[in-house]
């Protein structure tokens, strides 16, 4: 009966093991987050149909099972800050969303052959780096704040970008981003960052979250929304949401 399932949500549940899931070859969507008492994907080998995945905020510590999955597109691990790599998913090259926050990846080194990704939250996580993310031109969303980031240079190839957050890093110049000309939404509050002006060339601009904004981008400014990053940490009291583990996986 197994090998018919194809998809399965099991999250929130005392369920402390994936075994049966073995024999389950059919598999496309599982959803097993905040199942607390969770810590192994291994019974996943054996289900290469997987498309869509969400462990997010289980006791996991690694991915290797997931080095046979070559077919998901959708991966949510994020909250699990045991996983320290992505290394395992280097042959999950279909990938197209990939939630890694909240970890302990320190290298997006294996997402330099993901073509096909768009959506990635690597935040509250320990990478320093972006320069993986040059080959990826189709990314439209990028959440990286709280990170070491320190450039966003590997950024100016992805012209597709819409949606960035690079707050909380140690960003100083948004000049690669004079080429991400679809962006809507930017995040660049709590930066050393001290001018809007590449931003100039993003006419689809709409949304900006900064800190105090220099007298020559006012200009500039007159047709975006704009808000501090003082003013948000206002509004939620210094907390981040995301801090509720709850919530990871949603995005």
């Amino acid at each position: 009966m197994c090998s018919t399932l194809l998809a399965l949500n099991c999250s929130y549940t005392g369920v402390s093991s994936l075994e049966p899931l073995a024999s389950c070859s059919s598999l496309t969507t599982l959803n097993c987050s905040s199942m607390q008492h969770v810590s192994s994907l291994a019974p996943l080998t054996s289900c290469t149909a997987l498309t869509s995945l969400n462990c997010s905020c289980t006791l996991v510590s690694s991915l290797d099972p997931l080095a046979s999955c070559t077919a998901l597109t959708d991966l949510r691990c994020s909250g699990n800050i045991r996983i320290s790599s992505l290394y395992p998913l280097s042959s999950c090259t279909a990938l197209t969303t990939l939630c890694c926050g909240a970890t302990n990846i320190k290298s997006l080194e294996p997402i330099a052959s993901f073509t096909a990704l768009k959506v990635l939250y690597c935040d509250y996580s320990a990478i320093s780096s972006l320069e993986p993310l040059a080959s990826c031109a189709a990314l439209t969303t990028l959440d990286c704040n709280s990170t070491e980031v320190s450039s966003l240079e590997p950024l100016a190839s992805c012209t597709a970008l819409t949606t960035l957050d690079c707050n909380r890093t140690a960003v100083s110049s948004l000049e690669p981003l004079a080429s991400c000309t679809a962006l809507t939404t930017l995040d660049c509050s709590r930066t050393d960052v001290c001018s809007l002006e590449p931003l100039a060339s993003c006419i689809a601009l709409r949304n900006l979250i900064c800190d105090e904004p220099l007298e020559t981008d006012l200009e500039f400014l007159s047709r975006v929304s704009v808000s501090f990053g003082y003013e948000s940490d206002s509004e939620s009291d210094g907390e981040d949401p995301r801090l509720d583990w709850g919530l990871w996986g949603d995005d």
